[in-house]
């Protein structure tokens, strides 16, 4: 035979058979429209919710640089600002904190900025200017001038308490500039000029192997692009001539990554499950789209089977007759994607609002038209429509010109003959099903896979655990100066007054309160050298260099002294701890001498083993007490425990241990309380919450409440559950469009088979009951593959998501289920009925057409 090669007369073909069939061509077009527009909305929603996190984490980071290189010389800074893989730089030089009364419940940090770290930090005066060079003048945050109760008008004198290093300056300047303080962003910033940094620096007399980089160079930079954020630094620092592997070498560089990009995360990996999650929902969209489409065609080719045959007598190739079955989905493809689009992003456009306000994120900026949005969701309809069309293709191929002829859809099987029976409506419709195992099997599996994806999307929003999230916070209510509830500046919080103790009394109950004290000095412990070289350089990552300070005092036989963190802890807070090797009935003797030993614990409670040297049994050496009286006692570690975070000084330097309160305050009677703990019956907290904010307003002191973690995970469940909503929503849709489009386009395929039925005597009731069981043996299929699945993946599933998820407890469930399916039982009920009811042509007629 002789191929044709025309493509021009494939192309006129496939548009013809597009006009001639346009019920199916309706069907197609839908769910085209439906599969762009479900992408378009999803991209529009990832990327416009995406902008707006990233931004929430800009603030919280306090700058939207890339990255940020630490503590530079100014060889260090000249070389690394000159580097070609910096596309911008900003300088940040940090002086120390202002400590002015009024200013104990924030974080103001003195530095300078210089104007692009400026910009980078969300600093942007609305009065004034910058602080000029060799001036001294100085520009604050509005919120801070409040603070402080002075005046905002330019060229009034500033007077300010700068705390660097362990020396308090005062320093007066001149208000140069204004500017709105960020609502999340933590630290608060008053910006001096350069050389006013060296003079302060100068005066407090710091030394030059100084730990927290005060008075180095912090250099802020921007790459070429968000991705690889940390490769890239860790290139350009070694193209410079420097390393940032071995802390301990003089050419080391220390760095930070803005954990704000979303980009520079994933490119990372560190949350492959972020990753995988959002490919899994494409995926499973395409797939599930894709099925959909795939029956369209499926059952338009299986109608032209003849057509198809025909075309075959005629000269036409099984490679034209794919590509005549891949241009008819791509002519429908062009004329349904771009309404898909438009749809799609006016929809996620509209919801995005909504969604960022339930999730307490800020709209701040203008959701553009992204190409890339409607390039990538074009890409992946147009990918989804190709891929569902290459069985049917494949189908149309094998058309054999002869068995063309004699193709009908319906057909009995030639081994069983049921002479003995009667052929009822429903057994005709069990025949049928079995006659098209692999329709069956098919439509069957897209519908178990929509509804497994469903049940566990519906199961992950119910997974997140309160009472897991709140294990963390032991007591309902903690109370100390409200230093210590500000990361900066937790390890200069003072110890309780007498007089706040009093303030404090009214709100504390009879029995379930207790308190945490701090040695009145620093306390030590008494080591091998070489123990202490370890803990200091595997945990902390101290070089050579810094190790020298603490071994200044190193005796004859290898002992040094470290200094330790150091709790008592009085009966009630004790029992919040999480006691994980021996007893802590020790604690309380006086006569044993007990001590117990802190191990920290990771996200998941897990105890991290190097955190401390002894383990129960061990004995140590702790000094207590004023320089002039202090002494070393020796302890034995009665029990190893993990302490709440919110029951410790909110820092750790070195290893710590507890003893009991009565303990501590025997071996040092000057130890003072840094802190109170309590619980309170649940129909009192919300007044003690009042009574908390009143007393903190007039005070010095802060608080946190279990009241306030809860408002906190609240805030987070939004967040989880409505992206996990708008994959059950998603899946939902599918699921539905998915069962609708397969019900309609085997009505109007099956047409012929119909009027023939209907022809040799069957009734339209009949009719409808053979359909009916038809859609719910498929129906029926569909549930057992989706019960099956899901108990086989259960196990599997709960450890992924308990263990990415440190607060989540998966709930596997079958209730979801019971959700969806009185709406698939109305569609196998309800669309035949609808569907045959709406065939107004006689039978003659649709004889003669599909002949």
């Amino acid at each position: 035979m002789s191929s044709v090669k025309n493509k021009k007369v494939l192309a006129r073909l496939a548009w013809a058979r597009i006009r001639a069939e346009k019920g199916r061509t309706g069907l197609a077009i839908f769910a085209i429209i439906l599969t762009a527009l479900m992408l378009s909305a999803i991209f529009t929603l990832l990327f416009g919710a995406n902008q707006a996190m990233e931004n929430d984490q800009f603030r919280q980071v306090g700058s939207t640089a890339h990255g940020e290189l630490k503590n530079l010389s100014n060889e260090e800074l000249s070389r690394l600002q000159s580097s070609p893989a910096f596309e911008e730089t900003g300088l940040r030089v940090i002086a120390g904190l202002a400590v002015n009364p009024g200013l104990e419940k924030t974080q103001v940090e003195v530095s300078y900025m210089d104007d692009q770290a400026a910009q980078w930090s969300f600093i942007k005066p609305t009065r004034g200017h910058l602080p000029q060079a060799k001036t001294k003048e100085i520009a604050l945050d509005e919120e801070v001038l409040k603070n402080l109760g002075l005046p905002a008008d330019l060229g009034s004198p500033i007077p300010l308490d700068i705390h660097i290093g362990k020396s308090t300056i005062r320093e007066t300047f001149t208000l140069s500039g204004t500017f709105p303080h960020e609502d999340k962003v933590l630290a608060y910033q008053a910006l001096i000029a350069k050389d006013q940094v060296s003079q302060l620096l100068e005066k407090a007399h710091l030394p030059e192997d100084e730990s927290l980089g005060l008075g180095k160079n912090q250099l802020s930079v921007k790459l070429r692009s968000a991705r690889h954020i940390e490769d890239s630094l860790q290139e350009a620092i070694q193209a410079a001539g420097y390393q940032s592997s071995q802390p301990d070498q003089a050419d080391f560089i220390d760095y930070g990554v803005n954990w704000g990009y979303t980009q520079s995360k994933l490119s990372q990996m560190d949350d492959p499950i972020v990753a995988f999650g959002l490919l899994f929902i494409l995926l499973a969209v395409i797939a599930c789209s894709g099925l959909v489409i795939y029956h369209i065609f499926l059952f338009s080719v299986s109608d032209d089977i003849r057509f198809y045959g025909l075309l075959k007598t005629i000269g036409t190739t099984p490679r034209q007759l794919r590509r005549l079955v891949h241009l008819k989905a791509l002519f429908l493809a062009l004329a349904g994607i771009l309404p898909g689009l438009v749809a799609g992003w006016l929809i996620g456009s509209l919801c995005l609002p909504k969604l960022l306000s339930l999730i307490q994120l800020d709209l701040d900026f203008t959701l553009v038209a992204d190409p890339l949005i409607f390039l990538m969701a074009f890409l992946f309809t147009l990918a989804t429509v190709y891929l569902a069309t290459i069985g049917p293709g494949r189908l149309a191929a094998k058309a054999a010109p002869i068995e063309a002829v004699k193709f009908q859809d319906l057909h009995l099987s030639a081994k069983r003959r049921f002479r003995s029976r009667p052929l009822s409506a429903g057994r005709l419709g069990l025949i049928q099903v079995r006659s098209h195992r692999k329709r069956l099997l098919l439509t069957a599996l897209s519908l178990a896979l929509t509804l497994w994806l469903f049940t566990n999307a519906v199961n992950l929003s119910n997974s997140f655990s309160e009472d897991k999230y709140l294990s963390k916070i032991p007591t309902d209510f903690v109370i100390a100066d409200a230093r210590l509830f500000v990361p900066a500046s937790s390890h200069t919080a003072p110890a309780l007054t007498d007089q706040d103790i009093q303030a404090i009394q009214p709100f504390l109950p009879q029995e379930s309160w207790g308190a945490v004290y701090l040695p009145s000095h620093s306390a030590s412990e008494q080591l091998p050298a070489k123990d202490l070289r370890r803990i200091y350089k595997e945990n902390y990552g101290y070089s050579d260099e810094d190790l020298k300070a603490y071994l200044k005092d190193v005796s004859t036989d290898g002992q040094a002294a470290s200094p330790i963190q150091l709790y008592g802890m009085t009966n009630f807070t004790l029992q919040k701890a999480q006691v994980l090797e021996g007893d802590l009935a020790p604690l309380a003797d006086p006569e044993q001498k007990a001590i117990a030993a802190i191990i920290r614990l990771d996200d998941y409670d897990q105890p991290i083993e190097k955190s401390h040297r002894l383990r129960t049994g061990d004995q140590v050496q702790v000094c207590l007490g004023p320089p002039d009286g202090a002494r070393f006692e020796s302890y034995t570690v009665c029990a190893t425990l993990a302490l709440p975070y919110s029951l410790t000084a909110r820092y750790q330097f070195a290893e710590g241990y507890v003893l009991d309160a009565a303990a501590l305050q025997k071996a040092d009677p000057s130890a003072q309380v840094q802190l109170l703990a309590f619980d309170a019956p649940k129909k009192d907290q919300r007044d003690i919450e009042d009574g908390l904010k009143r007393l903190s307003a007039t005070t010095a002191l802060g608080y946190e409440s279990k009241a306030g973690a809860r408002a906190d995970f609240i805030r987070l469940q939004k967040t989880l559950s409505l992206f996990t909503g708008l994959i059950v929503a998603v899946m939902a849709t599918i699921a539905l469009a998915n069962y609708i489009n397969t019900v309609l386009t085997g009505l109007l395929v099956r047409r012929r088979e119909f009027a023939l039925l209907q022809a040799v005597g069957m009734t339209k009731k009949q009719v409808y009951q053979m359909v009916v069981t038809e859609n719910l043996l498929t129906l029926g299929l569909a549930i057992a593959l989706a019960f099956f699945g899901l108990l086989a993946s259960n196990r599997l599933i709960t450890e992924a998501v308990n263990g990415a998820v440190w607060f989540a407890d998966w709930q596997a469930s079958l209730v979801p289920l019971l959700y969806v399916l009185p709406f698939f039982l109305a569609i196998a009920l309800l669309l035949p009925l609808f569907g045959l009811r709406r065939q107004r042509e006689s039978l003659m007629a649709i004889l003669k057409k599909t002949s």
